[in-house]
Parts: structure tokens; sequence; C-alpha cells
């Protein structure tokens, strides 16, 4: 693989000595830790807003049952008046 040219000429790219500050100075390679740290912080903030997502799921799930309990409520007692009527209408 070609080396960029960082002004070290005539020096083999095989030695250690030489191939260490190559490797030091070479952008991808001090961009690493920045990298992690970006994805770390993407992590932090996607990790926030899964669990924003979550809480507010759970409050439109708590409310819909809630709901939902009302109008069982309202129909037991609905259901309930049909049947005193309709036992009142099999007295006549």
């Amino acid at each position: 693989m070609a080396q960029p040219d960082l002004g070290i000429d005539g020096k083999s790219l095989r030695n250690f000595t030489t191939q260490a500050p190559l490797t030091a100075n070479h952008p991808e390679v001090n961009q690493v830790t920045q990298l992690q740290e970006m994805l770390r912080a993407m992590e932090v903030r996607l990790s926030e807003k899964i669990t924003q997502s979550e809480q507010r799921t759970s409050a439109h799930t708590d409310e819909l049952n809630t709901r939902i309990d009302l109008t069982n409520a309202h129909i037991d007692k609905i259901n309930a008046q049909i049947t005193h009527l309709a036992h009142k209408m099999q007295l006549k």
C-alpha cells in the first residue's frame, strides 16, 4: 500500500522507527479517537431519543388504556340499562 509523501525521502517505510512517525502523522489514524468520541456522543443522543420515545409511547398507552376503561364502563352501564329495559318489556 502506498504511503503519503510526508517528507521522509530515502528512508525505508519498512523500518519501525520510520513507520511509527509516518503513522502518527497520518490524519486517518489521528482521527480514530475523534471518531470514537463522535460515535459515543451519537450513541448517547440516540439512547436519549429512544428513552424519550419509549416514555412518550408509554404515556400514550396509559392514556389509551384509561380511555378504553372509561369506554368499557360506559358500555357496561348501557348494557345494564338494556337488560333492565328488556326485563321490563318481558313483564308487560
